[in-house]
This record gives C-alpha cells, structure tokens and sequence, in this order.
C-alpha cells in the first residue's frame, strides 16, 4: 500500500523533499563553518601535577612564529589565566579559548621563571575540512540527483543516484556534534539530538548498500540484480 501511493504521488514528493534536504545540508554546513571550529593556538597545553590537589599548564610543542610563538610564549611557561580568569582545567582553557571569535584576541597570563606577563594571541579557528567537503559533496549530489529522477522519476538508476545524494546528506548531520559542547547550541535540545543522530545513522547504514547497489544496475544490470 505505501509502495503504491509513493509511486502514485513521486513527482509531487521529489521538490519538498529536496527542498527540505538541502536545508539540512546547508545548516550542517554553517555548523561546520561557524560551531564547531575550534580555536587554535597552535600549540599544546599539558597538564602536570604539582601536588595531590593542584595541576599546573604547561606550554608544550609552540610552534615556531605561530600565533602563540608571536605572542611571546615559549616551551616550559605556565598556562595562568585567559582574559583575567584563573584555569582551573585544560577544559576550561578550551571553554574560555573557544568563545572568541576567529580574529579576535585573547590575554593570555603567563608565568616564567618567577615572572608573570600577559601576551595577547590572535584567534585562529581550526576548520574540519573533511566534514566540510563530505556535506558539499553531498549537497551537489543531491542537486545532480535532483535533476536525474526530475527527468525520469521511475527509473531505477535514476531514483537510486538521488537516494545516494539524500543520504549523504543524512549521514552528513553527524558533522553538527563537533566543537566545544558547552558552546555548542544543538546539546540544549535532548529531542532535537535524538532526532539528528537517528537520521545520521539511517544515512550512514543505508548509503554504502545503496552505493553498490546503484553500480550493480548503472551503467548495465548485472546478473545477479537479473535474477
């Protein structure tokens, strides 16, 4: 009966779905844009232990002329403060790190041999460039497709090549849970993560077989799919 009323009612279904599936495209594509960018300041903080109950950072592996290595900061200084509030963690520098903006600055204070002097490091934000190809990929697959199955609705390499570019898309949706957490809006929202991960996992069970599958009958039907 489904099977029935999706062959009757294809044509009509094809525009908003697509529609619909290019917004989600797009939206993964801002979050990997402008959410989950991390700042990088080119450089390591590690963690030691001072005593039972304290923790010092130290810089470790600055790059040479890096935005940190630029800023005045060597191997072996202490981590002590972003823009006036103590560290309490690794995960609290990142936390306070992360806020800023690509561009923007921050007052790192650090100490030296007994000394204590701020320097100001310039905000770098590390893209993910794979996820960043991954959802155009799948948007530009999704447009071809798009225009395939518009020109024939009921061929089977046709509507197999648009489920491809719709799963990617799907899949894709995995790149939105990256970033800092507690920066990241999308964890305000319990229904809206349970929502996204059981449509990113949909897209990642279901494309590689239909991958094969659309290579099995494109460009000729092999025996097995005859059969």
């Amino acid at each position: 009966m489904a099977s029935k009323l999706l062959q009757k009612y294809r044509k009509k279904l094809i525009l908003p779905v697509t529609i619909i599936l290019l917004l989600i495209g797009f939206i993964n594509i801002y979050f990997v844009l402008n959410i989950t960018p991390r700042t990088n300041d080119e450089c390591i903080w590690t963690p030691v232990k001072e005593s039972k109950d304290s923790v010092e950072i130290i810089f470790t592996m600055v790059k040479f002329e890096g935005v940190t290595w630029n800023a005045g900061i060597r191997d072996g200084d202490q981590f002590l403060k972003i823009d006036g509030k103590n560290l309490r963690s690794i995960y609290h520098a990142s936390y306070l790190a992360d806020r800023k903006a690509s561009g923007d600055s921050l007052l790192f204070t650090v100490a030296r041999e007994g000394k204590i002097f701020n320097a100001t490091v310039k905000v770098k934000k590390l893209i993910q460039f794979p996820q960043l190809a991954f959802s155009i990929l799948g948007i530009l697959w999704l447009i071809v497709g798009f225009v395939v199955i518009s020109s024939k609705p009921f061929g089977l390499p046709q509507i197999l090549f648009y489920r491809i570019g719709a799963l990617f898309v799907l899949y894709t949706i995995s790149s939105i849970f990256g970033g800092n957490q507690m920066l990241n809006p999308i964890y305000q929202y319990p229904l809206l993560i349970l929502l996204a991960d059981i449509l990113w996992v949909f897209g990642g069970i279901f494309l590689p077989f239909i991958i094969v599958y659309f290579f099995w009958v494109f460009p000729l039907e092999t025996k097995i799919i005859s059969r």
